[in-house]
């Protein structure tokens, strides 16, 4: 599978081509003139990997995945290897409403940094 995303910091903003290896959880693109490949449990950890490493150089990425509140279910992971999630809401438990795919493209402002996204899940499973 393959998918652009535009990558940005507050200089600039640029598109990366993914190439997404679903048998071996890789993620392969090339990001500031290297070849990069990132791995994980799933596409979603191994997605999680690759944005730590842009966020070293201030970029963070605009896609469903890279939102404050997505996240995917354990059977969301089981089923898609990382490639759906939910878009979350403090207080609510997550329907099949909320599911969206990782990759796809984000125009919203609530995109974050991986710890970030992780500390927000954490405050909406206190939050049920």
């Amino acid at each position: 599978m393959m998918a652009d995303l535009e990558i940005f910091s507050s200089a600039s903003k640029k598109i990366i081509s993914l190439e997404v290896d679903e048998e071996e959880n890789e993620i392969s693109t090339v990001i500031f003139g290297q070849r990069k490949i990132f791995y994980g449990e799933d596409l979603f950890d191994a997605f999680c990997e690759m944005r730590r490493f842009l966020e070293k150089g201030g970029f963070l990425v605009r896609c469903n995945g890279a939102r404050l509140s997505f996240f995917p279910s354990n059977m969301s992971r089981s089923m898609s290897n990382g490639l759906v999630g939910y878009v979350l809401t403090k207080g609510q438990a997550a329907s099949r409403a909320d599911l969206v795919r990782t990759f796809d493209q984000y125009s919203g402002d609530d995109l974050s940094r991986v710890d970030e996204q992780k500390e927000f899940f954490q405050k909406w499973l206190s939050s049920l």
